[in-house]
């Protein structure tokens, strides 16, 4: 799916190209496998491109024996009699053995109803017949209409990006250039190959000058056929045209008449000028756009003798000569590139985009108002077919006014408000508008629909708003907004009425506006929907389009409960499995599930079931949250099988939902089975039961000891199922359970393996920090052989005060303040700091200086930490504070592993113990960091001097360390409002006001 121009048909074509080559045994496609890595395909296949606007009006006809047509047959009527047969069973047997990619492009393309539901039809019993071989269509977005029922998976073609757009005009340009050469390019000299270099190099420069400077030029580059456009009118004009109607204008007189010029071939011989040829291509894409030749409605094609006819018609008005029409045909065929014989004696437009342009240019000659009545007939003004000709025509008149306030002004009640989309489109395409009224009356129903009708009457909107609006309108939300506004908008009555089209447009056959009713049902009024769709929505769960089954699931929502329940006993009973979809709308039952007996009954007997299907066990994790008090003994078991459940998605909703029931009043029943869980062999299981339990009441916990099991997790060989039995027993711990769990905690330091998470868990507890008890605690395990015993103490030593720091204490934190262990060096000096910080030794500033100069950031970041604790004397630091900050930060080049490792480091473990090091910066940041904050609070002997460091260090740093920058500025600015500093001032100029915005949040300059 793409817009007009995005690139489908050539994409489409690419494809074939490859697998064709590779069929044709090409080695370089298939040694470096570009069908896995560039086609996302499994094998090579044979490649079959069928344009279906070409075999439409053949597979809405009926084969003699009254059968409907196959694309296979409709393909092989288009191919001479000789060969008809051959190659329908050549495709027929391809087909068969599943060795095909069916490439079937441009179903937009198709004009009639009649013939869509032809080809869709085809294309839906061919993927069925045929499903082992890869299908793709290509469509317009705004033709998609119904789309296909089959199971097909919607893609987007992008818009090209900056990049993309770069690389398209270096490579145009240089081709350009290359086209030039007389002769092979093996026997140009090193001069010529330079200077046409260079001037490939320099026409590229000034069309992306041309392109920067014109900013709606620049949107339309974007779409890589107007990139084409674009770039051939630069490379005739040097210039660009400001609106997409001038910019088809001058490539159309490019290749009618210049292009043969700038090659250096004779024009023609026709005698004919620039507009009497383009007089010609008007009426020729008149004719095909309205059916007068060609297919019937309107098509792509028409046979040479109706266009030989239709030309030789024009020619005498034009001053020329009937007899010259097949010459004159010849001479576009063959030179201009606007007209291509498609297929022998089949004439169309290269591109639908050209047929839609000069459709449009001859409606729009003379500005004349029966052609102004016939483009805003309703069949023309609701028709894809039509779309952009109304577009272009728009863009085209000298004043688009008077058009655009007719196309909206209509008096149809329209609930997709199609009118008002359309007239805010040709708003963006109209060159002119003298009256502004338009615009603003155009422009303010666009913002009605924008805010649901929330905004009613707005003031006059400026142009960027408008543009704004404009662009808005051509996405996908349209419909919902529309239907919802226009249902707010009208009265009583008139709501009443809109509700019956709602209901009927669910049955609509177009995808787009299914989707689009389903999601305003939720906004629209309740007793209105439920009086409307009751019965409907339900129908639409088994959607062929997945998109809208899933819709309908979630407005299934605002329905009476009662239906929701009856559809999902239907659809769990009729298939006596555990269906996904019967599932989710037990779900959105919620609590009321319980109260239904039949499904209680109908869930219970069908969980001995087991399901392949990921999502349908996450169902079952959710909903047990709901039935537990009545689920079975075999419900029970499979929902904590759930818990050790390979799928990551399904183990996350089950403990969710273990977590919610543990938090009101389980059955003894759900906390042994939660309790055994505690000796699971997998680790995520032992973790997520200890997770849960914390959760239970005082009651629950002193019946099943609780503490005790969980305490037994402290010597858990993972260490993040310790850490979370810790949470735990903290969360534990509020229902005055905190001397039981201190006492616990007290005994689990006599086993080496518990002794750290049992000090961790004591340093919370702020009750017991002036006792006995907990002194005794944190000499232990500051003695402890244990590198993690030692860690947690000296963090929790920080804890005592300043009033209780013995002497031994600040000795024993000495002496680790040089452990070999870098996070006991680092937490010691912390500790030390917080616990001198009033009077610092000698022996401490000496520790915290080593610490500043230590190999491991680590430690860095607890000294820089411990300097800022330090404030009375931290002025002594400053100079190695400023040196710190020089240094290249690490962790530039993380990979991927890494950075995913320290994510779920500081999820866990920070998480549950944040408390202990709030505020601590060596925890969650680097030493740069921790540098720059220190510098930001503590008293500086001379501010002005650190100031203009940090701005010079800002700029010198802004391109090779830009990470460091944010924290710079903020310390500047800092330090800056707490002396008024000029030379903050300064700083701030010297830095890109972008760069001080970017980096730290917007800090105001003054």
């Amino acid at each position: 799916m793409g817009a007009p121009g995005a690139g489908k048909t050539t994409l489409l074509q690419y494809v074939g190209l490859a697998y064709a080559k590779a069929c044709a045994g090409e080695k370089r496609l298939r040694e470096r496998k570009c069908h896995k890595r560039r086609l996302s395909a499994t094998k090579w296949r044979l490649p079959i491109f069928v344009p279906l606007g070409t075999i439409a009006k053949r597979l809405a006809e009926t084969l003699p024996d009254g059968r409907p047509p196959s694309i296979v047959d409709a393909v092989s009527q288009t191919l001479p009699p000789d060969l008809e047969g051959d190659i329908r069973s050549f495709f027929v047997d391809r087909l068969k053995k599943g060795r095909c990619v069916v490439l079937l492009d441009g179903l937009d393309e198709v004009p009639t109803d009649e013939e869509f539901r032809a080809v869709v039809r085809a294309i839906e019993s061919l993927a069925v017949a045929y499903h082992k071989n890869q299908f793709i269509v290509t469509s317009r977005i705004a033709g998609w209409r119904t789309g296909i029922q089959a199971d097909f998976r919607l893609t987007y073609v992008s818009d090209l990006t900056d990049d993309q757009v770069e690389f398209f005009v270096d490579t145009w340009c240089s081709a350009v250039e290359l086209n030039s050469v007389v002769g092979s390019i093996k026997d140009e000299s090193e001069t010529d190959r330079t200077n046409r270099e260079r001037r490939a190099h320099g026409r590229a420069a000034q069309l992306k000058t041309a392109l920067g400077e014109n900013p709606g030029i620049r949107q339309l580059a974007t779409n890589p056929m107007l990139l084409s456009i674009i770039a051939l009118v630069h490379h005739s004009r040097t210039s660009l045209p400001q609106d997409r109607s001038k910019l088809y204008a001058d490539c159309s007189k490019i290749l009618l008449e210049q292009w043969d010029i700038v090659r250096g071939l004779r024009v023609d011989d026709t005698d004919l000028k620039f507009d009497q040829k383009e007089a010609i291509m008007r009426r020729l894409a008149y004719a095909m756009h309205t059916g007068e030749i060609g297919t019937v409605g309107g098509g792509r094609e028409a046979t040479r003798g109706e266009v030989e006819k239709l030309v030789s018609e024009l020619l005498p008005l034009l001053g020329g000569q009937s007899a010259s029409a097949s010459h004159l045909l010849q001479i576009l065929i063959e030179r201009s590139g606007l007209i291509i014989e498609r297929r022998r004696d089949v004439l169309s437009f290269a591109h639908l985009t050209f047929q839609e342009y000069f459709a449009a240019r001859y409606l729009s000659r003379g500005d004349r108002d029966e052609y102004r009545d016939f483009l805003l007939q309703p069949e023309r003004v609701c028709s894809d077919w039509w779309r952009e000709t109304i577009l272009l025509y728009s863009g085209m008149l000298n004043d688009s006014s008077e058009f655009i306030r007719r196309l909206h002004e209509s008096p149809v009640l329209d609930l997709t408000r199609m009118r008002t989309r359309l007239s805010g489109w040709c708003l963006g395409e109209a060159v002119q508008i003298k009256q502004e009224q338009v615009r603003q009356q155009v422009a303010e129903d666009l913002l009605r629909i924008r805010s649901r009708w929330s905004i009613t009457k707005a003031a006059v909107l400026q142009p960027e708003v408008i543009t704004y609006l404009i662009r808005w309108s051509k996405g996908e939300e349209w419909y919902p907004n529309a239907i919802i506004s226009s249902v707010r908008g009208a009265s009583a009555v008139g709501q009443i009425a809109l509700m019956a089209e709602v209901a009927h447009m669910l049955e609509n056959p177009r995808i787009e506006l299914i989707a689009g009713a389903l999601k305003a049902l939720p906004s629209l009024p309740p007793s209105a929907v439920k009086a409307n769709v009751d019965t409907i929505v339900p129908t639409l769960l088994h959607h062929k389009n997945p998109e809208v089954s899933r819709l309908a699931l979630y407005a299934m929502g605002i329905l009476d409960k009662s239906i929701v329940a009856k559809t999902a006993i239907k659809i769990l009973s009729d298939e006596y499995s555990l269906d996904l979809l019967g599932l989710r709308l037990c779900r959105y039952l919620g609590k009321e599930l319980a109260n239904d007996e039949r499904l209680v009954t109908l869930l219970n007997e069908l969980s001995t079931q087991p399901s392949p299907d990921w999502r349908v066990r996450e169902e079952i994790a959710r909903i047990f949250t709901f039935i537990y008090p009545r689920a079975s003994e075999a419900f029970v078991q499979l929902f904590f099988a759930l818990l050790s459940d390979s799928d990551p998605d399904v183990r996350r909703e089950a403990n969710r939902s273990l977590t919610a029931i543990l938090r009101v009043k389980p059955s003894d029943v759900i906390l042994v089975n939660t309790i055994s869980l505690l000796k699971h062999q997998d680790p995520q299981v032992r973790r997520a039961a200890a997770a849960a339990l914390g959760e239970l009441d005082r009651e629950a916990v002193v019946r099943h000891q609780i503490v005790a099991q969980l305490a037994q997790l402290f010597a858990d060989k993972e260490r993040l199922v310790s850490v979370a039995a810790a949470a735990a027993l903290q969360k534990l711990s509020q229902n005055n359970l905190a001397s039981e769990i201190a006492s616990v905690c007290t005994a689990a330091l006599e086993n080496p393996e518990k002794s750290s998470c049992a000090i961790r868990m004591l340093s919370h507890f702020k009750t017991l920090h002036g006792t006995g008890m907990f002194e005794q605690c944190l000499l232990r395990g500051l003695e402890s052989r244990n590198a993690q015993t030692r860690r947690e103490a000296a963090a929790a030593a920080g804890e005592l005060g300043k009033e209780r720091a013995q002497q031994l204490f600040i000795s024993k934190l000495l002496e680790l303040a040089q452990d070999r262990d870098k996070h006991v060096r680092a937490n010691a000096i912390v500790s030390l700091a917080s616990l001198q910080s009033d009077d610092p030794t000698p022996q401490l500033l000496s520790i915290v200086e080593a610490g500043l100069n230590d190999r491991n950031d680590y430690v860095i970041t607890a000294a820089c930490r411990a300097a800022g604790l330090l404030r009375i004397r931290a002025a002594d630091f400053v100079g190695k504070l400023l040196e710190i900050l020089r240094r290249k930060p690490p962790g530039f080049h993380l990979g991927p592993r890494a950075l995913i490792f320290m994510f779920r480091r500081l999820r866990f473990e920070h998480y549950f113990f944040s408390s202990s090091f709030e505020g601590d910066e060596f925890e969650q940041h680097n030493y740069w960091k921790a540098a720059a904050a220190t510098l930001s609070t503590i008293k500086l002997p001379d501010p002005e001097l650190v100031i203009s460091e940090l701005g010079a260090m800002a700029v010198q740093m802004e391109s090779g360390s830009p990470l460091i920058v944010p924290y710079l500025v903020g310390a500047i600015a800092s330090i800056g409002s707490r002396h008024t500093s000029m030379a903050a001032s300064r700083s701030f100029l010297t830095l890109r006001s972008g760069l001080v915005s970017r980096a730290n949040g917007g800090i105001p300059l003054n």
